[in-house]
């Protein structure tokens, strides 16, 4: 079977493609893992600032660090993607394959969590010190419940 030069051509264009493709997914992958690990900290630190903040009553020096709570888990529920995981050879991650093997689960934790941060935005912006120290505690409890499930190491 003879294969034309043109045939030849768009094969070899065809294959770089796909390899082109797949250094794509990998940096994605990358950057994702990145990303989240960022939105994990930035999590971290906001917490704790809402969390003093709230215990000593002072709601507008938690509005910032509320709002910026929010917008990580909102950025975080987008960096879960396929090939973040370890065994994908994306890199050191703490994230358990059970993220991957059953990302509803996962899902679910995550929206809860930001619904949760939506309303501790809504408490911090009230005048109610004691439904946004409820608001934080809520967070507080899940992001223990789902590291539990999803994180290892802690």
């Amino acid at each position: 079977m003879k294969i034309s030069k043109r045939k030849l051509e768009l094969v070899v264009v065809g294959l770089i493609g796909v390899s082109l493709a797949g250094v794509a997914i990998a940096q994605d992958a990358a950057a994702n893992i990145t990303a989240r690990k960022t939105d994990m900290r930035t999590i971290q630190a906001n917490m704790l600032v809402v969390n003093d903040k709230t215990g000593k009553r002072d709601l507008a020096g938690a509005k910032e660090a509320a709002g910026k709570l929010n917008a990580a888990f909102k950025d975080l529920a987008t960096r879960f993607t396929p090939g973040t995981n370890s065994k994908a050879g994306a890199g050191a991650t703490r994230a358990k394959d059970d993220i991957f093997a059953n990302p509803a689960a996962f899902k679910a934790k995550v929206d809860h969590a930001i619904d949760l941060t939506d309303k501790v935005v809504t408490a911090v912006n009230g005048t109610s010190p004691e439904a946004a120290q409820l608001a934080i505690g809520e967070v507080n409890a899940l992001c223990a419940d789902c590291h539990g499930t999803f994180r290892s190491g802690g």
